[in-house]
Formats: structure tokens, sequence, C-alpha cells
């Protein structure tokens, strides 16, 4: 008894009548996570400015508290030195002012004292440096502070 064998014999085996004949297996490309680069294309740049208001907002807090405290301290300062200056006859608001405003100077602080009636007012600017938020443009971000108090001695 001879043996044919079975592979031989499938290769030349013919499509039954009425069927089709086998299609050659095409590889399917595997899609998954096409969708996910999309939506982190789309959703990155959003999630780095969301960020970017938190952090840079935060700083920008930090620095009107700054502005604020460097305006409190110079109207402290000028009130001080208004008060120490009566008795050497000057006119107690132009010292407030001037004192209020070196002081700013030291400190690093922008801003403006003057005297209107018997308060001294002091107003300060100071800016934050973004670190986010330079990516769509906004490089530094502006606060002001703004502190008075009643001078003594101005009549």
């Amino acid at each position: 008894m001879t043996r044919t064998s079975t592979t031989a014999n499938r290769s030349q085996r013919r499509a039954p009548v009425g069927r089709p004949a086998r299609r050659a297996r095409t590889r399917v490309v595997d899609e998954r996570g096409a969708v996910h680069t999309v939506f982190v294309a789309i959703l990155a740049p959003a999630l780095i400015v969301g960020v970017g208001a938190v952090v840079d907002g935060g700083g920008k807090i930090e620095a009107a508290r700054r502005a604020d405290s460097a305006a409190y301290t110079a109207v402290r300062v000028g009130g001080e030195a208004a008060a120490s200056k009566v008795a050497d006859g000057k006119s107690p608001g132009s010292v407030a002012a001037s004192a209020a405003r070196s002081y700013l100077a030291q400190a690093g602080v922008s801003g403006s004292a003057q005297v209107k009636g018997r308060t001294l007012t002091v107003q300060t600017t100071t800016t934050y440096k973004t670190l986010f938020l330079g990516i769509i443009g906004i490089n530094q971000l502006t606060a002001h502070g703004e502190s008075s108090a009643a001078v003594t001695g101005v009549r």
C-alpha cells in the first residue's frame, strides 16, 4: 500500500463547485491606540495651559501679597519718620512721603507715596514672571498694592 501525502493532496484540490476559492489571508492593521494619540494631542496643550493658570495664578497672588506688604511697610516707615521729624520743624507730610519712597526704592518695589490732607497713601506695583503661561505669550503678571494711614502732626 502506498500512502500519498495529505499535504500534496490538499494543495492539488480544487474548490467544490458553488464555493469560492479561499482568499489569501490579509494582514489586519492593529489600530488600537490611534484614538488615544489624537486625544492626547488635543488634550495636552489644554492641560499645560490649565496647570499654568494654577501655578502662575498662585505666583500672581504671591506678587499681590508682596505689593500689599511693601505698601503697608512703607506707610509705617513714613509715619515713623514724620513723627520723629515734627520736633525739627519740617513738614511731616513731605517727610513721611519721602521716607516711604526711600523704603520702596530700598525694597526694589515700584510705587508712589503722597500725602493728601492728613493721610499718607502708598501705592505699589510688582510683577511676576510666569513659568507656564509664557507658552501662550503671557510672560509676566502685574500686581498692585495700596496702604494708607493718618500722619500725626500734619496740619
